[in-house]
């Protein structure tokens, strides 16, 4: 799998969103990255330019494992209501047609963003 990552962001981990139900979403990693921490902040690439917004949010890792020779898949769940990256991903799947995954960067949360959400679940509900 390749994302190519912003060159201000060579330190987050590149993905692909490939599933969003009502528990969270599913992201798809190189077979190099898997996710280990439990909370990241979510950035959507929507283009190649750096003046193209990222819609961004926090998740929270439920469960990774192997996706056979295509990497790690992830469950995570958005710890915010409504953020900007959530609106976007279910407005683009009422109208993507041809691609259905978002590339995405998944970047370390801090230490206050880790207080203000709830501890993840070991679960394979989404």
């Amino acid at each position: 799998m390749w994302v190519f990552k912003p060159v201000d962001a060579m330190d987050a981990i590149a993905g692909l969103v490939i599933n969003l139900s009502d528990g969270g979403l599913q992201v798809l990693t190189s077979s190099d990255d898997a996710l280990q921490r439990p909370r990241y902040e979510i950035q959507l690439l929507l283009g190649e330019d750096a003046a193209v917004a990222r819609f961004r949010g926090h998740v929270s890792r439920v469960w990774t494992r192997e996706a056979n020779s295509a990497g790690w898949l992830s469950g995570l769940r958005f710890d915010d209501d409504h953020s900007p990256a959530e609106d976007f991903i279910r407005a683009y799947r009422v109208g993507a047609t041809g691609r259905p995954w978002v590339r995405c960067l998944l970047m370390p949360a801090s230490a206050s963003d880790a207080t203000n959400s709830a501890q993840p679940q070991d679960t394979n509900t989404i």
